[in-house]
């Protein structure tokens, strides 16, 4: 079963009456109080955990979230035709999805969204507007104006929005121009935004300031960043201990901004970071750099020629030691996850450690035999309710190297049988 299942599973008859207007929807949970939810949300990890392939892991319960309501610093609105105007729709176009949406986003949120609606309600083409995104921190936010097509009338129209937009939420600072012709939906921290598409900036900079435990971050206004800002803190707390010790290399896969290793800049000797999006490395090098680490940027795919290269450089760094170098290695993909075997590809550099973070729970199992197979086993399991009002959270695994005493006893149990 699913984990969503699950949910469905431990929801008493009444809850579910309570919430059957939205059951079906992304925020589903939004409307309960946050009491219940985590009580709904820890029965049902109870169940699934019993399915998971982690024999021999510790598997601890759901970490609450310490901010459940108003905290999703990224939002994303659908522009739909509605009774002949046109509105903003939450998810696949629904405004009953809109106003559950509403109860887990910043007050600000909403100042922003009921500005733009007056403005598209009597708009027409050539706008050709898909999406409006809302991000950045709790008091600094981007607006993105994703749109099919782009010409000077759009970028005329859109100026004269932003500036009415900013006059009555003086907290925007940034809005930029986002020419998606493919209406793909990027913005919902699903996907990293496709190369090759036109950003135009209208007011701002390419950049926001974010602090984390006093750590000032430059973060992309196009990059990939956590929907929970108020979880981030507790999230570095879990990653850092199942990580365990640190020294050596720290890899952090799929790297983003750099929020890990500016993070853990002090605590390992060298970060590399690894990331698809060349503005996203670029962020990335200059947050751990200003956190106090050394790090070497990677921009690339994870890939056969990209783990070639990571060996090619750890060998060079290898020989200049006395001892064989200590690897730790951190993955957070984005929602999809990686293609099959690439784990496999990754394991090649033998670190010690690995630790991968799942926000899909459903993805856990046929990932950990992935790592299996290559030579790993999980030993620990930790999730995190990174999505309140949502029939999901994020889970983080921890990996360590099998070792010959531990595959000889795998292997006399298999035959005894």
């Amino acid at each position: 079963m699913t984990f969503e299942s699950h949910i469905r599973a431990v929801l008493t008859p009444n809850i579910s009456r309570s919430i059957k207007p939205a059951s079906t929807g992304p925020d589903s949970l939004a409307s309960l109080s946050y009491t219940e939810e985590l009580r709904i949300k820890r029965a049902a990890w109870g169940r699934f955990a019993k399915e998971l392939h982690v024999a021999d892991a510790r598997i601890e319960d759901v970490i609450e979230a310490p901010m459940p309501r108003a905290y999703r610093a990224t939002s994303r609105r659908h522009v739909i035709m509605h009774r002949g105007s046109a509105a903003l729709a939450h998810g696949e176009g629904s405004l009953q999805d809109a106003a559950q949406a509403a109860l887990l986003e910043p007050e600000a949120h909403a100042r922003i969204y009921d500005v733009i609606a007056r403005l598209v309600r009597p708009a027409k083409p050539p706008l050709m507007l898909n999406n409006v995104i809302i991000r950045g921190s709790y008091e600094e936010f981007v607006v993105v104006f994703d749109v099919r097509e782009v010409d000077a009338d759009v970028v005329r129209t859109l100026k004269k929005w932003t500036r009415t937009i900013a006059t009555h939420v003086p907290e925007v600072k940034h809005a930029w121009i986002y020419h998606d012709p493919s209406n793909t939906n990027f913005f919902i921290e699903q996907e990293r935004p496709p190369h090759g598409h036109m950003a135009k900036k209208i007011i701002g900079s390419a950049a926001w300031i974010q602090s984390v435990n006093d750590i000032a971050y430059q973060i992309g206004v196009l990059s990939y960043t956590q929907i929970n800002l108020a979880m981030i803190p507790t999230l570095i707390d879990v990653v850092r201990r199942v990580r365990g010790v640190g020294g050596g290399t720290l890899y952090d896969f799929f790297s983003g901004y750099g929020l890990y290793g500016a993070a853990f800049a002090k605590e390992f000797g060298r970060i590399v970071a690894i990331d698809a999006d060349e503005a996203t490395v670029a962020n990335a090098r200059y947050n751990i750099k200003r956190a106090g680490g050394a790090v070497t940027a990677v921009n690339a795919m994870m890939a056969r020629k990209t783990v070639d290269r990571l060996l090619e450089s750890e060998a060079k760094v290898a020989s200049t030691l006395d001892t064989a170098p200590r690897r730790t290695m951190l993955l957070e993909p984005p929602r999809g996850g990686m293609p099959t075997g690439v784990r496999g590809l990754l394991a090649e550099l033998e670190p010690q450690r690995i630790v991968e973070l799942f926000n899909e729970p459903d993805e856990i199992n046929s990932n950990v035999r992935e790592w299996n197979s290559a030579g790993y086993v999980c030993d620990v399991v930790v999730p995190l309710d990174m999505y309140p009002g949502t029939p999901t959270i994020e889970v983080v695994l921890g990996f360590s190297k099998r070792t010959a005493q531990a595959t000889r006893s795998r292997a006399q149990v298999k035959t005894s049988r």
